[in-house]
C-alpha cells in the first residue's frame, strides 16, 4: 500500500472516530420515561425520552438536551441578553452547539422585542 493510500485510509478513521457515535439500537434497553409533558427519540433515534420543560436546558451539539415540549409552546431559546441600569440593551446570539434553555414563545417574542428597543 503506498503512503497516499495509507494517509486516505487514516484520515476517513480519524474522521469517523471524531463524530458522534451511538451503536446498535436495544429497544429491550430502552425504559419508559416518566415525564412531565411529552416525549421524543433520544439523540441516536432508539429511545424515548422526555421533551425539555420550561426553564431545563435545550439542544446542544447533538441535540443532547433534546427539544423544547412542543404541547406547551415551548422554544429553544438560544439568546443571551443584559439590559444595564443605564437602559442600554447587550445581547449575544449564542452559538446553537451550545444548550439553549426552554422559554414560551411569548417570552422569545418578549426577548425579541426588548433586543429590538435596544437598537432603536
Amino acid at each position: 500500500m503506498n503512503s497516499i493510500s495509507t494517509l486516505v485510509i487514516f484520515c476517513a478513521c480519524l474522521y469517523v472516530t471524531n463524530g458522534y457515535s451511538c451503536g446498535p439500537c436495544n429497544l429491550e434497553e430502552c425504559e419508559a420515561p416518566p415525564c412531565e409533558g411529552s416525549t421524543e427519540l433520544d439523540t441516536c433515534g432508539c429511545c424515548q425520552r422526555c421533551t425539555s420543560q420550561k426553564g431545563e436546558m435545550c439542544g446542544g451539539e447533538y441535540n443532547d438536551f433534546g427539544n423544547c415540549d412542543p404541547d406547551k409552546v415551548l422554544v429553544c431559546n438560544y439568546a443571551s441578553y443584559f439590559i444595564l441600569p443605564d437602559g442600554e440593551v447587550i445581547d449575544e446570539m449564542l452559538d446553537p452547539s451550545y444548550p439553549g434553555t426552554c422559554i414560551t414563545s411569548k417570552e422569545q417574542e418578549d426577548i425579541f422585542n426588548i433586543i429590538a428597543v435596544g437598537y432603536v
